[in-house]
């Protein structure tokens, strides 16, 4: 069910390489790419390592609990939020031509039921 609503998500974005449910410990939950131009369960494993360092620099200097991490290249755009009780969180790759804000919105939107979607034991 829950790749079912990541693929409700990915046909309302233009871009898109692929997006996913992951835990901190950087495993998959549920993911769907859209191009095979980068490895999933090796991007989920990096923006992972990315989230948990985020987390700690935050903490360190009193900032509050992470909303979303963006991260910008020259190929990609990589969006994270965590999701429920911050356990998981959502991954989004994006070409660089992407529309964030419109990125952004969706991932708001389709929170609550990726959430939902998600097996009892991860809420």
């Amino acid at each position: 069910m829950t790749v079912n609503v990541l693929k409700d998500l990915a046909s309302n974005l233009d871009d898109i390489i692929g997006l996913g449910v992951v835990g901190k410990d950087g495993m998959s939950i549920a993911s769907h790419f859209v191009s095979e131009e980068i490895n999933g369960e090796r991007v989920a494993a990096a923006i992972s390592q990315l989230i948990n360092q985020a987390t700690k620099s935050v903490a360190l200097i009193g900032a509050g609990d992470i909303q979303e991490t963006i991260t910008s290249t020259d190929k990609y755009l990589m969006i994270a939020r965590p999701i429920g009780s911050g356990k998981y969180f959502i991954q989004l790759i994006l070409h660089t031509t992407a529309n964030l804000g419109v990125a952004r919105l969706y991932l708001e939107e389709f929170s609550e039921p990726l959430l939902k979607s998600l097996p009892s034991i991860a809420h």
